[in-house]
């Protein structure tokens, strides 16, 4: 085996990464700084990557107006921007997350890409009067350096050489020509007497300079130091798997190119900064709108040869891999995955950022010890319309899903790469020291047997939400991380609890539903740790049992079980529309939680959304809400109750109201009232839970400037 077969990148031994929470389309060129961030740019975006830890975020910068940063510099503890065809260029302060724009010599720049060398940050502006742009640092002075060749024309990116010089490839007819980065000038080029070429990646091997051409789907060889043309090498499966060759890293003999369907030359416009493209360059050797794809094309210049190199599959859409960056001993490569639509289909949707590199990042595990706070709330505010519109309106169920043809994908489960994270993390967590950790953090061994149950209970629906939209099909410590669950993952989360406590317990399976049993004092308690949390059963102060329960199923009623009682936002996606499927809504889907004990399935109304209050007249409001229906039929009424404070404790009046409305004289103006207002069943106890709506008006005179709540 060679040295360079040794060295080679192999796609088993890459990792390959997703971020669901970054939504993007094609990214571009990029860079990494010297403490491991790596950094690129997608429209008005600029992304970053811990390529040490695996964490990313995204940063908005209004002041590309929309455009994209085609390439990205870490240079002087800073970020440089360029945006193509503008007038400036942009530096983000990581230190800040800030940005500004700084001028660009010339009266039209076309600044598409450069490159770092002898510490100087290299522009090249392809405009007809452009040139090498130099700048020092950051926002200073631009030095402009002009070929002395006035046939020269500067191509849209440079490269590096091993001695310190730049070499640009000019088309028609192919020449090489070299720039002193040191010298701040252009020192000598050569012909190949090649034409009708165009190339973008390259490799350096033995001194041949490796090039390919980017839609002749060839290599071509030139000599660097001669300019003597070797001949070309034909890529294998060009013009029916891929159409164009692009840009490239270098690994030891290896060059690995990302590839498009792309099937055209094109020329720019150095005038306008525009493309000059055919009538169909939109449509790619597939006969579809042209795209990067899923894998990159590999030529060993040791031995002429080519190969594949491509990422996992993804279950869920296309992985294009769209610019790399590499150094001795790193890797990156970094695009997108397009969604799939129907029938896997891709779509034009945004999707999931990835980096796939040939090093592993670091792997933080779960930690049973670490202090928690109540997290249900924080996660309902996490998940207001985050369900992306590449995720569909529907929650997919094999017997139930309707047979309808504009289902767009699922929106059921957690994006892949958010719970392949997870997954990492649960592979480094010993899993019994984290019971036993998060054990100690809730228990009181000193306590009552009941309230140390309680407390297992309480830290449960405290911590855990249950996530109309989303679920995940995770091991309970992800779950519990997480902060979202099932009721099968919150029983058996409490039950590891439980058993770090030493406390016996069992699991109790319902009627579409599990919770657990504790034994204490010489018989079983029932716990429902996600539902009621720390509430429990009790008759007599004392906690029944599941069959107790189960004996008797309408006395569970009065419980509150408001986990199921949803704000209008959580059931959206963040494009406004409903989610539809499986068994959640604004109430009235779920059934009163005396069916999990055997009961009646029977529901509970839906919610009375409160409508903005209407002025009757100077003495009189009239409190709407929106009115409420029950599930396979049946008569509703409404309990409203109008106080004085915002606790609802200061009762001014109450009602059992038969309508959706009742006019109210309020006893003061210029006061606030606040109201709740309740559907109930009037064939049930008059103690039966219902989830309550608020809401407050003020009643002003009629002049008075401002909207109170009373239109």
């Amino acid at each position: 085996m060679s040295h360079a077969d040794a060295h080679a990148l192999k796609p088993e031994q890459m990792h390959f990464r997703r971020h669901w929470d970054i939504q993007t389309g094609r990214p571009y060129d990029l860079d990494v700084d010297d403490a491991g961030q790596l950094w690129q740019g997608s429209g008005s975006s600029l992304f970053r990557y811990d390529t040490r830890t695996g964490e990313a975020e995204s940063y908005n910068l209004p002041i590309l107006q929309g455009r994209s940063a085609c390439a990205v510099f870490a240079f002087g503890g800073k970020v440089v921007l360029l945006n193509a065809q503008c007038r400036v260029y942009s530096v983000f302060d990581p230190a800040t997350q800030r940005a500004t724009a700084h001028p660009l010599p010339g009266d039209d720049p076309i600044v598409w890409y450069g490159l770092k060398a002898a510490g100087k940050l290299l522009m090249f502006d392809r405009h007809v009067t452009g040139g090498v742009l130099i700048l020092d640092e950051p926002g200073g002075n631009i030095r402009k350096v002009v070929s002395p060749w006035d046939d020269f024309q500067m191509p849209g990116a440079g490269t590096l050489l091993p001695d310190g010089r730049v070499m640009f490839a000019s088309d028609d007819p192919l020449r090489l020509t070299f720039f002193d980065p040191e010298m701040e000038r252009f020192t000598d080029r050569v012909d190949t007497g090649v034409a009708d070429v165009a190339l973008s990646g390259k490799l350096i091997y033995n001194n041949v300079l490796y090039a390919s051409d980017s839609a002749g789907g060839q290599f071509a060889a030139i000599q660097l130091d001669t300019g003597k043309f070797d001949g070309f090498i034909k890529a294998p499966e060009h013009g029916k798997t891929y159409g164009f060759i692009g840009g490239n890293f270098v690994w030891d003999s290896r060059s690995y190119h990302c590839l498009s369907t792309y099937k055209s030359r094109s020329t720019l416009d150095r005038k306008t900064g525009k493309l000059v493209v055919p009538p169909d360059a939109h449509l790619g050797v597939d006969g579809h709108p042209h795209h990067f794809m899923d894998r990159m094309l590999v030529f060993n210049a040791a031995d002429q040869t080519f190969d594949f190199f491509t990422p996992p599959v993804q279950p869920d859409g296309i992985p294009l891999l769209c610019y790399s960056w590499a150094d001795r001993d790193r890797a990156y490569v970094t695009g997108y995955v397009i969604p799939y639509g129907a029938n896997d289909e891709p779509t034009p949707h945004p999707g999931d950022w990835l980096i796939w590199q040939n090093h592993p990042t670091a792997v933080q595990p779960f930690d049973g010890a670490r202090p928690r706070n109540d997290n249900a709330a924080s996660r309902r505010r996490f998940w207001f319309k985050r369900t992306p519109v590449s995720r569909g309106l529907f929650q997919p169920a094999d017997r139930y899903t309707p047979a309808v043809d504009n289902l767009v994908g699922p929106a059921f489960e957690y994006p892949i790469s958010y719970e392949a994270d997870l997954k990492r993390r649960l592979e480094a967590t010993d899993r019994k020291q984290y019971y036993h950790d998060l054990a100690t953090q809730i228990d009181d061994p000193g306590a009552d047997p009941k309230d140390r149950v309680a407390r297992v209970g309480h830290y449960i629906q405290s911590q855990l939400y249950y996530n109309p939209i989303w679920e995940s099909h995770v091991d309970p410590i992800v779950a519990n991380e997480l902060g979202d669950s099932r009721c099968g993952q919150a029983m058996n989360v409490a039950m590891n609890i439980l058993d770090a406590m030493g406390m016996t317990n069992r699991n109790a399976p319902l009627q579409n539903h599990t919770i657990a049993e504790v034994e204490y004092d010489g018989s079983w308690h029932m716990l429902d740790p996600l539902i009621l949390g720390g509430r429990q059963m009790e008759r007599d102060g004392r906690v029944l049992s599941v069959a107790e329960v189960q004996a008797d199923p309408t006395i569970v009623d009065h419980l509150p079980i408001d986990c199921f009682a949803y704000e209008s936002e959580e059931l959206r996606a963040n494009d406004g529309f409903y989610v539809l499927g499986y068994v959640f809504g604004e109430w009235g889907s779920m059934p009163y939680y005396s069916f999990y004990f055997g009961g009646p399935r029977d529901y509970p109304p839906t919610m009375p959304l409160v409508l903005p209050a209407q002025r009757v007249n100077d003495q009189t409001v009239r409190l709407r809400w929106a009115p409420a229906i029950k599930r396979g039929g049946g008569d509703v009424q409404y309990r409203l109750r109008i106080c004085e404070d915002r606790a609802l404790r200061q009762e001014v009046a109450s009602h059992t109201l038969d309508n959706a409305w009742l006019d109210f004289t309020p006893p003061k103006h210029n006061v606030m009232y606040h109201y709740a207002v309740q559907a109930i069943d009037p064939a049930k106890p008059a103690n039966t839970w219902y989830p309550t709506r608020v809401g407050n008006f003020v009643l002003v005179p009629d002049d008075q400037y401002g909207w109170y709540g009373v239109v």
